[in-house]
């Protein structure tokens, strides 16, 4: 695993300065000086729009950064340890397998009949569809990767 310490560069000094200020930006004060349902909304428009392009921009430049770090490399910026880390995104999920590796796995543990646990894990979708926690497979002792595909999610920094 790499380790880098990041310096800032003289060029992106005026960048970092002005996030700086968004990050030390009193929005308290901002709102306390709000004189009016128009300027409190107004702030809040700016706010949502500043965080999406804040969003956008991380988003390029943490691709840029694990594509040319290797993936677990640690930065250090600004006393505080970053790890280089990318997320996967499922799809195309075996749903019908899962369900029943689920509820057989459920059944033993508790004792009981796994028809049972299919039924209700059948009405549970039914009324209230599901999603699939890969942290709760593997609690179940399951590998998510073995009921759908995987491809590389989005890159990121992560504080460690």
């Amino acid at each position: 695993m790499s380790e880098y310490a990041v310096e800032p560069t003289p060029e992106i000094e005026d960048d970092l300065e002005l996030l700086d200020a968004v990050r030390t930006w009193d929005y308290i004060g901002a709102i306390d000086k709000a004189p009016s349902i128009d300027a409190a909304a107004a702030l809040c428009a700016a706010v949502q729009s500043a965080r999406a392009a804040l969003a956008l921009a991380e988003g390029e430049l943490a691709r840029f950064v694990n594509d040319v770090l290797p993936y677990g490399s640690k930065l250090t910026y600004d006393g505080h340890v970053y790890e280089v880390k990318s997320g996967s995104e499922r799809q195309a999920w075996e749903h019908a397998e899962v369900k029943v590796r689920v509820a057989a796995t459920i059944a033993d543990r508790l004792g009981i009949d796994g028809y049972e646990v299919s039924r209700v894990l059948s009405a549970w979708t039914d009324c209230c569809g599901f999603q699939w926690k890969v942290t709760g497979l593997r609690g179940l002792g399951l590998d998510p990767d073995d009921y759908c595909t995987k491809r590389p999610g989005v890159p990121r920094l992560v504080r460690l």
